[in-house]
């Protein structure tokens, strides 16, 4: 049996309200059964306030960016400020769980994150160190190249002047 849900997406565009969707139809506290596929810019703002909101915040706390379904491609495509991704749930363990720091500096490039903003999603230098030798004293390390992109992850020496 094929099923079709509507997207988010879908239900803004037809002018649905978002806030009476999440509360009548989200599941708490993640809203999983909404469909967060295809995410545009304005769709996300829009979910990004509703989300704010503190009666909103209070049932649908759990709201995690990946979980929901959206990947590191909308997170790159649709380029959420830190505040959004921080209502999203997101944190540098779930971007490195989601290989993000496979982008090594390049990450850095897209984004431009000061080195508050890095600290704000939970970054900590000395422990991401930390764990990538522990990855090349478990496995024998990943190949160079990939150790060297992914130690390259993280606030750039630009960034630490933005603080």
């Amino acid at each position: 049996m094929v099923e079709e849900s509507i997207t988010l997406v879908e239900m803004q565009s037809m002018g649905c309200n978002l806030m009476q969707v999440f509360y009548c139809w989200g599941d708490r506290p993640g809203a999983m059964n909404l469909n967060f596929r295809h995410m545009s810019k304005k769709c996300l703002n829009i979910v990004k306030c509703l989300l704010q909101n503190k009666v909103m915040r209070r049932h649908f706390h759990d709201v995690r960016w990946f979980t929901v379904g959206l990947t590191i491609k909308d997170m790159m495509d649709l380029q959420p400020s830190v505040d959004t991704l921080k209502i999203f749930n997101v944190t540098t363990k779930e971007l490195q769980a989601n290989d993000a720091h496979n982008y090594g500096e390049n990450w850095q490039r897209m984004f431009d994150w000061s080195v508050r903003e890095w600290r704000e999603l939970g970054y900590d230098h000395k422990e991401y160190t930390a764990s990538l030798q522990l990855q090349v004293n478990a496995q024998g390390g990943p190949a160079h190249d990939t150790l060297r992109i992914h130690r390259q992850w993280g606030p750039s020496a630009g960034g630490m002047l933005k603080n």
